[in-house]
């Protein structure tokens, strides 16, 4: 096979891989998140619309990707399960950032009430 699969592991690599990397061999995670940091930042992009907190979403993914791998207990679940961990991670920046819109809005709210009833000094 040529072109731009040559340097791609095939499924069943892929699943080796990823079962020494639950067994805890480091090159192997390392290996892995090489391979699938990429195609995780695009997912984080396609639900969060921006590439820089897509970024931020897929690294603090890879945190608790690394924390919890050793629970995984079927390798072939490896795309699922790091695609859930994105996705939650996603919707928790998600709801954040919603969060945070709408005490900014209730804090303008605030200013130009208050604004409208305060009194000038005597």
């Amino acid at each position: 096979m040529h072109g731009s699969h040559e340097n791609r592991p095939d499924r069943e690599e892929e699943v080796r891989i990823a079962q020494r990397a639950i067994d805890g061999c480091h090159t192997s995670f390392e290996r892995l998140a090489r391979q699938w940091h990429p195609k995780l930042v695009a997912h984080a992009c396609r639900l969060l619309g921006h590439r820089e907190q897509a970024r931020d979403a897929a690294q603090s993914a890879w945190v608790k990707i690394a924390k919890g791998i050793r629970t995984l207990r079927d390798a072939r679940a490896f795309p699922a399960w790091s695609y859930r961990i994105v996705t939650r991670r996603c919707a928790s920046l998600i709801a954040s950032n919603q969060t945070d819109r709408a005490l900014a809005s209730n804090l303008r709210d605030d200013a130009v009430t208050c604004a409208g009833t305060e009194q000038e000094p005597p």
